[in-house]
């Protein structure tokens, strides 16, 4: 069993999360790799797996630290989307002052 661990972003607080495989919803799962392991590997045994679970239903993965990446990429541009507008607004406001 793991901790404590982050199931959204590193922004919010840590949640409680449960699991569960049902043949007619299917969500995300996160799964932990061992070090020096195939990747490729450790990949067809999951899509194996995953198949007989669940009669073949589509199967699809991405990896965690790239997940993680594009959703502080889109973070970041909110930041300087945000900073640009405050400093047009403070280049706005000292117009007035002159």
């Amino acid at each position: 069993m793991c901790a404590d661990y982050h199931s959204e972003n590193l922004t919010k607080k840590i949640s409680p999360v449960y699991h569960r495989i049902h043949n007619r919803f299917i969500g995300n799962f996160s799964l932990k790799i061992k070090a020096n392991q195939s990747i490729p590997q450790v990949i067809d045994k999951i899509k194996n797996d995953w198949n007989l679970i669940t009669d073949n239903a589509a199967f699809s993965f991405t990896f965690l630290d790239e997940n993680v990446q594009k959703g502080y990429d889109a973070y970041k541009r909110w930041m300087q989307t945000v900073t640009a507008s405050c400093l047009l607004a403070i280049i706005i406001a000292s117009l007035g002052l002159f």
